[in-house]
């Protein structure tokens, strides 16, 4: 094993000398470490939190740069999207602030990420890389490195999240002893670093909460004021004098029956987040449904909630049936329509195309609800069937309160199939439904 510095060639020195100086390095090192893990533990943001633990683990191995690299995102076809946080010593001041750093480079990196195992490499060591030359050849963007030593940032699950780098010790080469304490400084930052992004979390949840608490109150609030307003015009209908208007009376009762029935609706959607909420499977009551007339059904019934707009049908078929939850496959498509409806306000024409294909040699029914409305963001298309997420164009400009996509996704998937979109921000979104019908 190596030593935390290299035993001086002195003749005066002996080896008591020595393992005094061996042993007030290690105290010192046990006591950067303690002090370095109450401080980021006592850091208020994820970015405190970073800036901390790359200056602290520079200082405490003796580098003259640190390097932590945070993954927020990861598909398998590329590299991972990171958060980078860089400390640099005066050595390297003209470098801090760059956005080129060696996390980019993939030099000593890629084998940390894919093997959560750490890597410790001389100069020569990594000249010898690959990517190598390429790297040096841009260090105009970036610090130059000088021998290389990184260690993984490893989650409770035992899943990757990021690493730490240091480059050009201070004095010599990076030793196992320097291997050790970056690996227990890395568990100390991967707990921390966990424990502030659960806090972040479960802070914007119940902020959410609380907006879609004020939200299903507002909504069903409006509602139940209608009702009240339609029973107490019936009162007076009753109470007037002379014939009773049946035909009038029949209106007012359908008003009130087709209010109740849209507060029904939302507290069913209320109902079935919950079980989204906590992992549970909807009960579906599945029967055989004509989906073409559910669907006509459907149309009808939200062509009368707008005045502004034109819905139409357009199907090949006259039949599709298929065993479903004609509740929910009904709140599925009134909630694409009504959305397309609230997202398009300038844009008249709302279509729902209805088809049958075979996939996997199986019969398939497909519906797509397509609007020329505002669209939808590419950045947030990712994430626009997650609950209480809404797109950036919408907010604080349309009211909603994130859950309809998500209860659609539920209804779509526990009936065995899929749901998918596309949108461009200003020209309009397309959402497609395939449902077995097997």
């Amino acid at each position: 094993m190596g030593s935390v510095f290299r035993r001086p060639s002195w003749p005066d020195m002996t080896d008591e000398m020595f393992a005094v100086a061996y042993t007030s390095a290690a105290s010192k090192r046990l006591q950067q470490l303690a002090d370095a893990s109450v401080a980021i533990n006592a850091a208020l943001s994820l970015d405190d939190m970073l800036d901390l633990i790359t200056t602290r683990a520079r200082e405490i191995i003796g580098a003259h740069q640190a390097i932590i690299s945070i993954i927020v995102e990861r598909d398998q076809s590329q590299a991972p999207t990171t958060v980078d946080k860089i400390a640099l010593s005066d050595k390297y001041a003209a470098w801090r602030g760059c956005k080129a750093l060696h996390s980019h480079a993939g030099i000593c990196t890629d084998y940390v990420y894919n093997t959560n195992k750490p890597v410790r490499l001389t100069q020569s060591e990594l000249e010898a890389q690959p990517g190598w030359h390429d790297f040096a050849s841009q260090e105009v963007d970036h610090p130059p490195m000088r021998g290389c030593l990184a260690a993984p940032l490893i989650g409770r699950d035992g899943h990757n999240l990021g690493l730490i780098l240091l480059s050009d010790k201070e004095q010599g080469d990076f030793t196992e002893e320097d291997e050790a304490t970056l690996m227990q400084l890395a568990q100390m930052a991967a707990i921390a670093i966990e424990n502030i992004q659960l806090y972040q979390q479960t802070w914007k949840s119940v902020l959410a909460r609380d907006h879609l608490l004020f939200m299903v109150s507002h909504d069903l609030k409006n509602p139940l004021g209608a009702i009240k307003g339609y029973a107490q015009l019936l009162q007076r209908e009753i109470q007037r004098e002379g014939a009773l208007d049946t035909e009038r009376m029949l209106a007012i009762v359908n008003r009130i029956d087709a209010t109740a029935t849209r507060m029904t609706d939302l507290i069913n959607e209320l109902l079935d987040l919950s079980h989204l909420q906590i992992s549970q499977p909807l009960e579906l009551v599945r029967r055989p449904v004509d989906l073409i007339a559910l669907i006509q059904q459907v149309v009808a019934e939200q062509q009368q909630t707008t005045h502004r707009h034109q819905l139409r049908i357009e199907s090949a078929v006259t039949e599709l049936v298929g065993d479903f939850d004609a509740a929910r496959i009904s709140r599925v498509i009134a909630n694409l329509i009504s959305n397309a409806i609230k997202y398009s306000p300038r844009a008249p024409e709302i279509t729902v195309q209805i088809a049958r294909e075979e996939i996997g040699g199986a019969p398939y029914a497909v519906v797509t609800v397509r609007d020329q409305g505002i669209g939808i963001p590419a950045e947030d298309l990712p994430y626009i069937f997650e609950q209480f997420r809404r797109a950036e164009n919408v907010i604080g400009r349309i009211k909603g309160t994130g859950i309809g996509l998500a209860s659609v996704r539920q209804i779509v998937e526990q009936h065995g199939g899929t749901i998918t979109v596309e949108s461009v921000e200003g020209e309009g979104s397309a959402f497609t439904v395939r449902l077995p019908l097997s």
